[in-house]
């Protein structure tokens, strides 16, 4: 028998999140692009880029998968499937992932590469992921 997981994401926080980000970023270094609400195209094309990733990547464990900029409470939507009944903590252990691998995403688009801080996010946050569904 097959369980499943669905997780559920509010583009807006994964906005907030690059827009606090970027807003330190600027504080700190005058000189890099500040990312707005006014940049909110480009930041939800990015998030879609990193969202088509993950489902790619995790494919094995995805049994639907839905990015819809939008719809604003279930933005993004992705149903996992289990052989084992899943833990109660595993919705919100992967929501939190989910969302903080997409912001690390969109950052590491605007500030750099792989090699940044926010690619090693990026990274540390899909294996995470991948961690907490192979370990259920």
């Amino acid at each position: 028998m097959r369980h499943s997981v669905t997780v559920t994401i509010a583009l807006d926080e994964i906005l907030d999140r690059v827009y606090a980000e970027s807003a330190w970023r600027a504080a700190h270094a005058p000189e890099v692009y500040h990312l707005s609400e006014d940049n909110a195209a480009m930041i939800t094309t990015r998030i879609g880029q990193g969202f088509d990733d993950l489902v790619a990547r995790l494919q094995g464990y995805v049994a639907a998968a839905n990015y819809n900029p939008n719809v604003d409470d279930e933005s993004i939507v992705i149903v996992f499937q289990q052989a084992v009944e899943p833990a109660d903590t595993l919705e919100p252990a992967l929501t939190q992932a989910i969302t903080s691998l997409l912001a690390s995403y969109v950052l590491m688009c605007f500030y750099g590469d792989e090699g940044t801080s926010y690619g090693s996010a990026w990274r540390k946050y899909r294996a995470q992921t991948t961690l907490l569904l192979s370990h259920t």
